[in-house]
């Protein structure tokens, strides 16, 4: 693999609502949609080819990733439940807004320490460590591919920021990820450069 195409999903109303969403299966709205036509748009503008997509399997990333791969015409898109987002657990659907006054010591808990597990969910390291049997077990595909794209979630992508870049995981759950934005990582010489991180230019008119 020399280049990993990284995209959130577009805006769902949970998103715009500031809820937490977690493995909760929310569509995409009809803005989360227009984001991710603009999506495909841009990466079509720039030529960008793909032998193989990679997805999460709900919806809200299913969704996004059919939209590019219809309008460049890539050939193959593989729908993998490793890259869902996190399982939230009994959070799931509330406020976060709410969460921070009801809950502050378990909402600090979930931002800064990797091993905290929301009641019923995941902790952060356990995501990591999902992202990294992903990686493990498409590992021979990955490498014949030149150019991947994989269309995933928020945390699941800041995870993958951790894996390919070494950052630890309580350090990558503070990059920003925004809806359909686009995130690119180069593979040269066994080095790994970052060469762009949240993009959305291409949401600019929308």
């Amino acid at each position: 693999m020399k280049l990993l195409v990284l995209v959130r999903h577009g805006e769902t109303e949970w998103n715009s609502d500031n809820r937490v969403q977690g493995s909760v299966d929310v569509p995409l709205s009809e803005r989360g949609r227009s984001q991710a036509a603009a999506l495909a748009v841009a990466l079509a503008s720039r030529g960008a080819t793909f032998p193989v997509a990679y997805t999460s399997d709900l919806g809200r990333a299913r969704e996004t990733a059919r939209t590019v791969q219809e309008r460049l015409g890539v050939p193959r898109l593989v729908v993998d439940p490793l890259l869902r987002e996190m399982h939230c657990g009994e959070w799931e659907g509330r406020s976060i807004d709410e969460l921070r006054r009801a809950e502050p010591e378990a909402y600090d808990a979930w931002m800064d320490d990797p091993v905290f597990r929301i009641p019923g969910g995941e902790s952060v390291q356990d995501v990591r460590e999902r992202v990294d049997r992903f990686f493990e077990a498409r590992a021979e595909e990955l490498a014949a591919a030149d150019h991947v794209l994989l269309v995933a979630h928020g945390l699941l992508n800041r995870m993958v920021l951790s894996r390919v870049m070494g950052i630890p995981p309580q350090r990558a759950r503070y990059f920003a990820t925004d809806n359909a934005s686009v995130s690119l990582f180069r593979f040269t010489r066994g080095r790994v450069f970052c060469d762009g991180w949240n993009m959305g230019c291409h949401l600019d008119g929308e």
